[in-house]
């Protein structure tokens, strides 16, 4: 059975979770699965692999970064603002708090307290920090992961700080996706 929650962050920003498997939650080790750029949990694979691994006994989470451009709709990126406000200071933060979400028993009661990361392309990264700095989780898996979130040549940057955005094209969609200049100053803060 799946089941779909919303989590009100510190920040008053609002992450959108699908559950899968909910029976298997008091018992079962909990997998939470991390989206990438211009990614979503209703894209692609993500509830293919939710049911896949919740028929096998697990419970899934599978959520959106509040500023990944998805909103209410679910399936398109209707807020491009947000898009273009997020980082990765942000996206940690948040990944974060959905653990401690499923630790504090926001989805229910728990008596399993392993937890697995699974995270794809930049949630990859997004995984190998998170997972470097908290002891209670247990696995972590990454899919076609980001080896650095500082992707960009000396030219780009200097012209997104030049411009205070920087567009990407989204291919399956055709939208002009804006990064406003806080990504790169975000990138460099914590560039170590």
């Amino acid at each position: 059975m799946n089941k779909d929650f919303v989590l009100n962050t510190k920040n008053n920003n609002k992450i959108r979770i699908t559950s899968y498997g909910y029976e298997n939650l008091r018992l079962a080790p909990c997998l939470i699965f991390v989206h990438g750029f211009k990614g979503f949990k209703d894209w692609g694979f993500w509830p293919y692999s939710g049911n896949y691994f919740a028929e096998r006994g697990f419970f899934v989470l599978t959520f959106n970064f509040s500023h990944n451009g998805v909103g209410d709709s679910l399936t398109e990126f209707t807020e491009l603002d947000k898009f273009a406000e997020n980082t990765f200071s942000l996206e940690l933060e948040e990944l974060n708090e959905v653990i401690d979400a499923y630790l504090n028993n926001f989805f229910g009661k728990i008596d399993n307290q392993k937890i697995g990361l699974i995270g794809h392309s930049r949630g990859g990264g997004d995984v190998l920090i998170v997972s470097s700095r908290r002891n209670e989780i247990n696995a972590v898996v990454l899919w076609a992961s980001v080896a650095n979130f500082n992707r960009y040549s000396a030219r780009q940057a200097n012209e997104w700080r030049k411009n205070g955005f920087f567009e990407v094209l989204n291919s399956r969609t055709n939208q002009m996706m804006r990064l406003n200049v806080s990504l790169l100053e975000d990138i460099e803060k914590n560039n170590s």
